[in-house]
């Protein structure tokens, strides 16, 4: 953070075109000081910042000190207020991310330790957290829901903050606060439930509020029970951001469509929502429409096309209850990034109009593409063949990074699908696509990562086509580090590949593929999972560290293949049948041996463990195990009926060294659960 913190000032010196002699003076002379150098950094690096800057950092002092910043949410509150203005972008970039980039790179934001990068969750520092809530004043305030009585007269921007799980939120609290600017009900995500949420007790003071907030521009109500949002709510026109995540609305009123400057509305899981005002095309300001839910959908009305501002289109859903909504209103939307989600594309009626979309105009990061089954056992070839031209015509632009096709019933793939133009396709899953008897070649995608492939029932062979790039010297998956097949029930062989294709290939998953015998020998693979693959004999691979087998059906015994060098750890779980594993005695560097549920399982008397095995765990139902003993060991008196732990007697007359060449002295713990 020391060195985050001299960065932060020498680029924010350098982007307010201040950087000279004196910002070199005023850093030795904080170095100079016997202590608190880092606060003094800080607050030098908050002073260099430009004025709407530190207010999107006091902004961030409405929220708990340790909360997680969802940097998409963070930006569209920041532009709600006007700290930062939406322009359109300049050579792909655009300048409210950059507002956001650059508060990165000084010491005040960081990611989210609990979450990857590419995740985009961030935390404020403590001492930065604390400086932005000093320098708010009453400005900017944060209330818990018991403490609503203590707000200053003079706040412009508050948040309400739960103590508890299914908190009681009274409106008639704000009804004074005529000139607030912000109201935001803050989910706390550290709380037990994850899905609790506010109480609201008061509807009809919530519809006073809103006639009375004539300067109100950003409105969280997420997290409430809440079931109707007023008519009122068109009064208020200042409005800019309109958050109904997680909430249990039937229904929006058609007045929402009066908020002429509305830049962001927020649908998320939204679970009793099923369409949007029929207006909704009249909000020409709308930036963001994130509609998105786990179950289900939420339909917009024809006309949504309109709205060519939009950048965010989260899911769109092809036809409607109320009307009948094509999947061509999407072509004038240029500006969408990000994700999008398309819904009910059997609802495509001809190609020209999945053409008419236009979907290599957008910029897009990640596409899902679904169909939803007609209901008949066997689609007709009509339905087959038009499925087959509109994912042809469905295109997307060469910057996507992750493409999801699921539910497709064509017999194959477009060609598109392996263009090397996707220079920046990192991610594919293929689900339910359950007529292609064919995998596509994806193996000439130069940058894919991570490949997703489940219940293609009608694939009963992995050829090496699979692999195909159509030239020699280009080896097939170059970058492909995770592989996940997955009820692939009529799947029966895996050709074998050349050697030089799935070169980055580290993690292997199988699962519920029944009939499938023999997979490749990957070259380098460290992790193989496989469950539920009775048939499957696995190669000898001596790259291998980690190694889970399970749900093995009538097998009762599993031998290990030889050349497993390397390998560390072996799992074996839920193989109710399974009663011995050949070839422990050859794994010369095992460390942990872990057994679930296997009932009948018991090692083999003539074959001793390896020397290097440290840890052992014995799990539930493992009852032909539940009276097995090695020698040095003994029970800790203190374990549970749980579970029966043993730890290792030390080694009384001989040396550390001599003692852990012996067997019964090697292994460390062992534990039954």
């Amino acid at each position: 953070m020391f060195a985050k913190a001299i960065r932060g000032i020498l680029y924010s010196a350098f982007t307010q075109k201040c950087l000279d002699d004196t910002v070199g003076s005023k850093l030795t002379e904080i170095l100079r000081k016997p202590d608190n150098h880092l606060h003094h950094l800080l607050s030098l690096s908050h002073g260099y910042l430009h004025p709407n800057q530190k207010m999107c950092l006091s902004y961030c002092s409405m929220f708990p000190r340790d909360y997680t910043y969802d940097k998409e949410k963070l930006l569209r509150l920041w532009m709600s207020q006007g700290f930062i203005i939406p322009e359109k972008e300049k050579h792909g970039h655009d300048n409210c991310e950059d507002a956001f980039d650059e508060l990165l790179h000084g010491p005040f934001f960081d990611y989210s330790p609990s979450d990857e990068a590419k995740e985009q969750k961030y935390v404020m520092h403590e001492l930065s957290f604390h400086l932005a809530w000093s320098a708010s004043g009453n400005k900017f305030f944060r209330a818990h829901d018991h403490e609503l009585h203590c707000i200053p007269k003079d706040t412009q921007h508050l948040s309400v903050i739960p103590k508890q799980c299914d908190s009681e939120i009274y409106f008639s609290s704000f009804t004074e606060f005529r000139e607030l600017s912000t109201l935001v009900l803050v989910y706390n995500s550290r709380l037990e439930s994850t899905d609790s949420q506010f109480h609201v007790l008061d509807v009809k003071a919530l519809d006073e509020c809103l006639r009375n907030f004539r300067y109100l521009k950003t409105l969280d109500l997420s997290h409430t029970d809440i079931r109707e949002l007023p008519e009122s709510i068109g009064y208020v026109t200042s409005l800019c951001f309109l958050g109904l995540n997680n909430t249990n609305i039937r229904i929006l009123p058609n007045s929402v469509c009066n908020l002429i400057n509305l830049q962001t509305l927020e649908l998320q899981n939204s679970a009793y929502l099923e369409e949007l005002p029929n207006d909704i095309k009249n909000l020409n300001s709308l930036y963001h429409l994130d509609a998105s839910k786990q179950h289900g959908a939420i339909y917009v009305p024809p006309g949504i096309g309109q709205l060519t501002n939009l950048r965010t289109l989260t899911t769109f859903t092809v036809g409607g209850v109320s009307w009948n909504c094509k999947v061509s209103e999407l072509a004038h939307l240029n500006s969408l990034k990000g994700s999008l989600h398309i819904r009910s594309l059997n609802n495509v009626e001809n190609v020209e109009d999945a053409m008419g979309a236009c979907l290599a105009t957008k910029k897009l990061k990640k596409l899902l593409l679904e169909w939803c089954h007609s209901g008949e056992d066997v689609e007709s070839d009509d339905r087959i063949s038009v499925a087959e031209h509109v994912l042809d015509a469905l295109k997307p632009h060469g910057l996507l990074e992750e493409l999801n096709i699921k539910g497709y019933y064509g017999l194959e793939f477009p060609s598109w699908m392996t263009d090397r133009s996707l220079s920046d396709l990192v991610s594919i899953t293929l689900d339910d696509c359950y007529n292609c008897e064919k995998l596509p070649p994806l193996g000439v995608l130069p940058v894919l990562r991570c490949l997703f492939i489940q219940n293609l029932r009608g694939v009963q062979i992995i050829s090496c086509e699979f692999c195909t790039t159509g030239t020699i010297n280009h080896k097939g998956f170059p970058k492909l580090q995770i592989l996940k097949l997955r009820d692939m029930y009529n799947l029966e062989c895996w050709d074998d590949v050349m050697d030089g294709d799935f070169s980055s290939l580290r993690s292997l998953s199988i699962e519920r593929c029944p009939k499938l015998k023999s997979i490749p020998r990957f070259q380098f693979i460290s992790d193989i999972s496989v469950m539920s693959c009775s048939k499957l004999n696995l190669p000898g691979i001596q790259s291998l560290r980690n190694l889970k087998i399970g749900d093995l059906k009538q097998r009762k015994c599993f031998a290990l293949p030889c050349e497993l060098h390397l390998l560390l750890m072996l799992e074996v779980t839920c193989c109710e049948h399974l009663c011995s594993v050949e070839g422990l005695s050859r794994l010369q560097s095992l460390k942990h041996l872990k057994f679930r549920a296997c009932p009948r399982l018991n090692f083999i008397q003539d074959e001793p463990l390896p020397e290097t095995v440290e840890t052992v765990d014995i799990h539930r139902n493992c009852y032909a195990l539940s009276n097995w003993r090695l020698n040095g060991f003994e029970e800790l008196p203190d374990a549970s009926e749980a579970y029966r732990k043993f730890v290792r007697r030390k080694c009384k007359g001989k040396r550390v060294d001599d003692a852990v060449m012996q067997w019964d002295c090697s292994i460390s713990t062992v534990t039954m659960i």
